[in-house]
């Protein structure tokens, strides 16, 4: 059961980190569930604020996320976020 809740815990510290990084570029509603919502189609960031968010990341987190990371779009999503920091822990 423990390790379930650090899971948990996980996943909201990096939907929160997500959330704050981009709600100081975009007024995100706050209705708005950003687990799946694509944060580039979406309007949340433009591509410029994407490599951004993505070395935000990286120092955030200390990893590194490789160009074919960028290019598979595992990091439209919230959720496809939080799956490549889980794998790289």
């Amino acid at each position: 059961m423990g390790e379930d809740l650090i899971k948990v815990e996980f996943m909201n510290n990096v939907r929160d980190f997500a959330a704050k990084h981009i709600n100081l570029k975009r007024q995100i509603p706050a209705d708005l569930d950003l687990s799946r919502v694509n944060l580039i189609k979406s309007g949340l960031l433009d591509s410029i604020e994407f490599f951004g968010f993505v070395l935000a990341l990286e120092n955030h987190y200390n990893i590194r996320i490789g160009d074919d990371e960028i290019a598979s779009g595992v990091l439209e999503t919230i959720d496809g976020i939080e799956s490549l920091i889980r794998n790289k822990h």
